[in-house]
């Protein structure tokens, strides 16, 4: 069984502090796109799980909640090349405007419906996998549906009340909570080699899997009957296209996938506080070939970082001058075909600015 890193949102992946419709907003957090893919470098599946009450609030619908998901997934995966597995997401409300989702619901957190339905859809170990949110309910969310959590205190120290399960670390950005999980991964690694040496016979370490396409998950309203297990919240698979019953989700992968097995669907932002998988297994890994992981992951980190550092004011200034000097060799050319004098002019400024861009980038270095 695959481990997943499940994500909240808002302030942990985006910028937003309040209720985002519009696509064209979508700004993503510094680090957001390069920590995405340090995970799925580490093997983990990217899951994310939102509330998305302005829903139930009348602010838009549920397509543009998938537009802006969609969104998310294309800046990611045009910086980085990596994708985010699926989304799930809550529309309801229980002090909502529109009746419609206007009621609680078990996948509306702090309650772990989303996660226990993701981790059904996509066979996830929920023991070896990690609930990343800036709020508390994305902690208490990923405690009760037994995964370990780090809570990011970026801007919310002075407000931050006591947690209730505790989070199991903290970081101060998404790229700090990538590094605390590969320090742990390479812990555990390091704790299983002994054993592992004695019957392993060596195998290359596993390709992460391919990336799903990723999709708008929305659940629908819960039935009118005792309050769903997770063995009974069943979803349509992320990557479904067939078009939905009108109180259902709205998908938006590009695979159609088999209608919901049983009547009952708990696939909103709340997830069940019921028994969920318990298991401890660690995957067996080489501690060396760990420490190389880690060191690839981190420097991709540090390149990510300095990315929007590449185009500086000296080479945008070089690249304008080596421009100038094409035009001018070609000037001369042109120009100078039957004059030598007005050759040798054009030839010379190109010459001085070829010098003057190479010196321009031997600057900027």
């Amino acid at each position: 069984m695959d481990a997943a890193i499940f994500l909240d949102r808002d302030n942990t992946l985006i910028h937003n502090d309040g209720d985002l419709g519009d696509p064209d907003a979508v700004v993503l957090i510094q680090g957001a796109a390069s920590a995405v893919a340090s995970l799925r470098g580490l093997g983990y599946r990217i899951v994310v799980v939102s509330n998305q009450g302005g829903v139930a609030r009348g602010k838009f619908e549920e397509s543009d909640v998938d537009a802006v998901n969609r969104r998310i997934n294309d800046l990611i995966h045009s910086m980085t090349g990596a994708n985010i597995d699926r989304f799930y997401y809550c529309p309801y409300h229980p002090e909502g405007t529109v009746e419609k989702y206007r009621r609680e619901h078990p996948w509306r957190k702090p309650q772990p419906g989303m996660i226990l339905q993701a981790s059904k859809d996509m066979k996830l170990d929920l023991a070896r996998s990690w609930t990343i949110g800036d709020a508390l309910r994305d902690i208490q969310a990923g405690a009760a549906a037994g995964t370990r959590t780090i809570l990011l205190t970026a801007g919310h120290s002075a407000e931050r009340p006591a947690e209730d399960p505790p989070a199991d670390d903290t970081a101060d950005s998404l790229i700090e909570a990538v590094r605390l999980i590969a320090q742990q991964r390479s812990r555990e690694a390091v704790a299983a080699e002994p054993t592992t040496r004695q019957r392993q016979t060596l195998k290359p370490p596993a390709a992460p899997p391919p990336p799903d396409v990723p999709s708008a998950r929305t659940p629908p309203p819960p039935a009118n009957r005792p309050e769903l297990s997770p063995n009974h919240a069943t979803a349509q698979p992320t990557a479904e296209l067939s078009p939905p019953p009108a109180d259902t989700l709205v998908q938006e992968p590009p695979e159609p996938t088999d209608p919901p097995e049983t009547a009952e669907v708990t696939e909103s932002d709340s997830e069940s506080k019921q028994d969920t998988p318990n298991l401890k297994r660690t995957p067996p890994h080489r501690g060396d070939a760990t420490e190389t992981l880690l060191r690839q992951i981190l420097q991709e980190m540090r390149d990510q970082r300095e990315l929007d550092e590449e185009f500086s004011y000296t080479t945008v200034m070089a690249i304008i001058l080596q421009m100038l000097a094409a035009v001018f060799l070609l000037a001369a050319f042109y120009f100078g075909w039957d004059n030598q004098d007005l050759f040798i002019r054009w030839m010379g400024g190109a010459i001085l600015i070829q010098m003057a861009t190479i010196a321009m980038l031997l600057f900027g270095r």
